[in-house]
């Protein structure tokens, strides 16, 4: 059977398709389509009305969703270590340890740990005109948390964020670098496991200004970059 060209493949995929290739090999790893520009808008409108559904959810109820997960990071551990490989060009040994592994253990650490860093607190009152006040501080959901993340780490980096951003309540609109688009459809495949409300998530593919101007326009209430 005769190899098809990059060339070749990407006139069969035309004007919508795209190509990941393997940096080391040249060899084509995937293929894939931008975000429809004009679905962005919907999109943001559909994180919103799901983040409204996850934050009334209990840390206990998020819990459950963010350590599958987990769970899913760990039975998938050399599939996910392979296509950062190939993508990204580490090493699998250093995409597994650098990459894989702490994906996991931040699952892990943000699902057992957000009650206890977000409960309410109690603060004294400063001066004496306040000694018969209570103050609290009181952490609450930010709303639509957009990412838009590197491609030197393109798993770990963008996924902790996601943990995070998730336990805390907020909806997650995912943009990952260009040239690891592989990356950001296994953290796809990993957020689906967690069985989240529809909406909740989403990875769109697309330029930075693209989709940065977008977050903007539809009101994105915290971006965390790199």
């Amino acid at each position: 059977m005769s190899e098809v060209s990059i060339q070749e493949k990407k006139d069969v995929l035309g004007a919508g398709g795209k190509l990941a290739i393997n940096p080391a090999t040249g060899e084509i790893i995937g293929e894939y389509t931008s975000t429809n520009p004009d679905s962005l808008p919907e999109i943001f409108a559909h994180a919103r009305q799901a983040q409204k559904e996850w934050a009334g959810y209990s840390f206990s109820k998020r819990k459950k969703h963010i350590l599958k997960m987990r769970d899913y990071i760990v039975e998938h551990a050399e599939e996910l270590a392979d296509i950062v490989s190939k993508e990204n060009g580490k090493s699998r040994v250093d995409a597994l340890a650098t990459e894989v592994v702490p994906c996991a253990l931040a699952a892990n650490w943000y699902a057992k740990n957000a009650r206890r860093i977000l409960k309410p607190f109690g603060l004294a009152g400063s001066t004496i005109l306040f000694f018969n006040k209570k103050n609290q501080i009181m952490h609450v959901p930010l709303g639509v948390v957009g990412i838009i993340s590197p491609w030197n780490y393109p798993l770990s980096i963008p996924f902790g964020e996601v943990a995070m951003g998730l336990m805390a309540g907020n909806a997650i609109v995912l943009k990952v670098a260009g040239a690891t688009v592989m990356v950001g459809k296994a953290i796809e495949k990993i957020v689906a496991a967690a069985e989240l409300p529809p909406g909740l998530f989403s990875h769109v593919i697309g330029s930075g200004g693209q989709v940065s101007t977008a977050m903007f326009e539809n009101g994105v209430d915290k971006i965390f970059f790199t």
